[in-house]
């Protein structure tokens, strides 16, 4: 295993959800959510610059998996989402909103091809959704709480997805 290999690993099973989870978790799962972390004065900066690492390592973990068109899109609307501001009623929050729930659709539209390479990751994963899901509907919103349980086991899943095709390619 190359050492770039060893780094990416930890990313993706350690580095990768703790900066997803800390922010939500000092500012309060049922508060805020991450847009509502990206307008605390302050914060923004901090903010935006663990968002835009999380989107990138999220990148480079499905350029290794699969290599597609949707995976640039996906990082581009990542982006926008992260950099535009959310403010209730505006049409640049609308922006924000029409980026993140496209962002979505594309992450999803990435992972699609993946889930044939382990039967028990894509059952993990799908319990991953269906959980951000119900917790979305009990709150009626998306809170921190449900993308910390969606954000949290992404990376991870994708790692050990990464390093499943490694052992089979001889890597």
């Amino acid at each position: 295993m190359k050492y770039k290999d060893i780094l990416s690993d930890i990313c993706g099973l350690v580095v990768l959800p703790i900066i997803a989870a800390v922010p939500l978790l000092l500012c309060g799962v049922t508060k805020y959510n991450y847009t509502g972390i990206l307008n605390l004065p302050g914060v923004r900066p901090w903010a935006v610059g663990l968002g835009l690492f999380y989107g990138l390592m999220i990148f480079l973990l499905l350029e290794d998996l699969h290599h597609a068109k949707t995976n640039v899109a996906y990082i581009v609307l990542w982006v926008l989402g992260i950099l535009t501001p959310y403010t209730k009623g505006s049409v640049v929050g609308q922006f924000h909103l029409l980026f993140g729930t496209v962002g979505t659709i594309v992450l999803q539209l990435c992972l699609l091809p993946l889930w044939h390479m382990d039967k028990t990751i894509t059952r993990m994963y799908a319990c991953t959704c269906l959980l951000a899901i119900m917790i979305v509907i009990t709150f009626c919103a998306v809170t921190g709480l449900a993308e910390i349980a969606y954000a949290v086991p992404l990376p991870i899943l994708l790692t050990l997805l990464k390093i499943k095709k490694d052992r089979r390619t001889g890597q």
